[in-house]
């Protein structure tokens, strides 16, 4: 049975026909996590879900019920203490995740910049390094030596302000100022929101929520905006592109070795890429009568378009020979599914195991050593391929990858939306979970470009859209009359792909156009979306949930989030009972 939350109140419409094979369907039949999804009991714990149980010491854990003097903690902490703590401490956990991602990409720069790394398109960062206080006379190397400097100070310093967060609208920063929240450094703020969200230290809510203010900016507008900046700067990133998604025919190849690779550091990547035209790799993969190697998964030696439902469902066809993983968001369920086949689970990071994973840490001084011997270990498996359980999807579909608001005709958008023929934009970002039999985000969407609405999409909950062909061109058959007219000039979909969770920051460019936006995340589960949403609202964009808000334990926090960020920052967080009602609340925000 589903949470009674997660239900549409219609019954949800399919995007096209479902064929034989095809990503949901298997993803029905196959995916570990939809399977225990469907065991579980239909109800969750109502303190949990609130956030008002503490176990942030060894006295309790306590239930909290706001209202009641009997039901205060132990130490006598209220349900605003703890709603707000743990709040708090989702935002610092999806925070420093995206910190050290964000580390990942500097350190491949830095060993980039020692191998003559070349800039392709300078003209497009001069803001960007404007705000760093670098000179852009310099030589190319001194450039990017300084810039990748500058940047880690951002990280360690205690005092002072993050610099990036300048390139935000005076009007924010302002706000910013008044409420004393503008963030000072990306280690102090993460370090800082443990400290205070520790048994004894504060006790009030609005002073936590300060923190988790700072800390979501210090992600926003510091470590996410920079690593979506130097994956453009490094991948040559900032134009559209088409790329073929699905785990169909021309994603999965059946006559190749298929690699699927999940990772932040891009440098895991371009060494596996490298390593692929070895001669030593060479002979083997003739050996083995392979015709070659195929990394699904990969555009531009970038990681593209994953989500946990997505890498189970790709095992599933049979084809994959091994999943590299690096620091990211994996599926535990992974290891007993590939058991299942002939795969290998192959992980490369310390900081992100797997149990009864295989193990081979990556190394950037023996990135091509490493590489071989991953790609050796998936060579040897393409033999073991069992025929009968080979489940490969008709087609894939073609969609276009990179939307920026510097690469797009920005007036003509802003042109239509004063001429009403586009309502507005609605940021789509969030998760892809097992919690429904029907993914959500794609009736969502549908309604939404249904009604005029230019939809941008971010995250994992990218994955069934594209996977529905909402990204290609094909969607705007379902769009309303004056999106579709508008994109078919401009030859674009209606709904344009912005990149991965870390990639959400580049709002910020179409924010900074003036553009109407509200986000919507109709589905979440990873600790990031939290820190995502509050920096989002913390910077004038309204956040409108799938689902109630995670605060209910606590009126005054929910409250706070609700109403008082509204006066504060413009931006607020929404709650909703069903999709329907999801889809109802971004439109009115857009017509009120």
């Amino acid at each position: 049975m589903l949470d009674k939350r997660a239900r549409f109140k219609t019954k949800p419409e399919p995007v096209r026909k479902i064929i034989k094979n095809d990503f949901f369907s298997l993803r029905e039949k196959f995916s570990i996590a939809f399977k225990n999804f469907q065991k579980r009991p239909a109800t969750s714990c109502k303190f949990s879900k609130g956030m008002n149980c503490c176990r942030v010491c060894n006295m309790g854990p306590c239930q909290i019920m706001e209202g009641f003097e009997e039901l205060k903690g132990i130490c006598g902490a209220s349900a605003s203490t703890v709603v707000s703590r743990n709040f708090s401490r989702m935002v610092v956990s999806g925070a420093s995740a995206h910190s050290e991602h964000t580390r990942d990409i500097l350190l491949t720069l830095a060993k980039k910049i020692e191998n003559g790394f070349k800039i392709k398109n300078i003209e497009n960062f001069e803001n960007w390094t404007k705000v760093l206080g670098i000179k852009i006379d310099l030589s190319e190397k001194e450039l990017l030596s300084q810039m990748i400097d500058r940047i880690f100070k951002i990280f360690s310093q205690s005092q002072g302000r993050v610099l990036t967060a300048d390139l935000a609208p005076d009007s924010l920063k302002d706000k910013w100022e008044n409420y004393k929240v503008f963030p000072r450094g990306i280690n102090r703020e993460i370090v800082e929101l443990f400290h205070k969200t520790t048994v004894g230290v504060d006790q009030e809510y609005k002073n936590i929520l300060k923190g988790a203010i700072r800390t979501a900016l210090a992600d926003g507008w510091g470590s996410s905006l920079i690593a979506s900046k130097l994956r453009d700067l490094m991948f040559d990133l900032n134009k559209p592109l088409e790329i073929k998604v699905n785990i169909g025919l021309n994603w999965i190849d059946p006559e190749k070795i298929n690699i699927s690779v999940y990772e932040t550091d891009p440098s895991l990547t371009e060494a596996l890429i490298k390593a692929s035209s070895d001669e030593e790799i060479f002979k083997l993969i003739k050996k083995s009568k392979a015709k070659g190697i195929n990394f699904t998964n990969v555009f531009n030696n970038v990681s593209l378009m994953g989500s946990f439902i997505q890498q189970e469902v790709s095992l599933a066809t049979g084809l994959i020979e091994a999943i590299v993983i690096g620091s990211t968001c994996v599926s535990p369920n992974l290891v007993k599914l590939a058991n299942q086949y002939h795969s290998l689970i192959i992980t490369t990071d310390k900081r992100c195991n797997l149990e009864k994973a295989t193990y081979i840490e990556f190394e950037r001084t023996k990135s091509l050593e490493v590489a071989k011997e991953i790609l050796k270990l998936a060579i040897t498996r393409f033999k073991l391929r069992d025929k009968s359980k080979i489940r490969v999807p008709e087609k894939s579909f073609d969609i276009k990858i990179g939307f920026r608001a510097n690469n797009t005709d920005i007036n003509y958008i802003k042109e239509k939306i004063a001429k009403k023929d586009i309502l507005g934009i609605v940021f789509l970002l969030g998760c892809d979970t097992p919690c429904l039999s029907e993914p959500p985000q794609i009736k969502v969407a549908k309604d939404l470009i249904k009604n005029n609405l230019l939809v941008l999409v971010s995250g994992c909950t990218a994955t069934s859209l594209a996977m529905s062909g909402l990204l290609s061109l094909e969607g705007l058959d379902f769009a309303g009359e004056g999106l579709k007219k508008s994109l078919e000039k401009i030859e674009a979909p209606p709904l344009w792909y912005l990149g991965a969770c870390i990639d959400v920051p580049h709002i910020f460019e179409f924010l900074k156009q003036g553009l109407p936006i509200v986000a919507g995340i109709p589905e979440w589960m990873s600790e990031s979306m939290v820190s995502v949403a509050m920096y989002l609202s913390c910077s004038g964009i309204p956040v409108v949930l799938g689902s109630d808000l995670p605060t209910l334990g606590s009126k005054k926090v929910t409250d706070f989030l609700s109403k008082e960020m509204k006066d504060l920052f413009g931006g607020f967080w929404l709650g909703s009972k069903n999709y329907d009602e999801f889809v109802k609340n971004i439109i009115s925000l857009f017509k009120n």
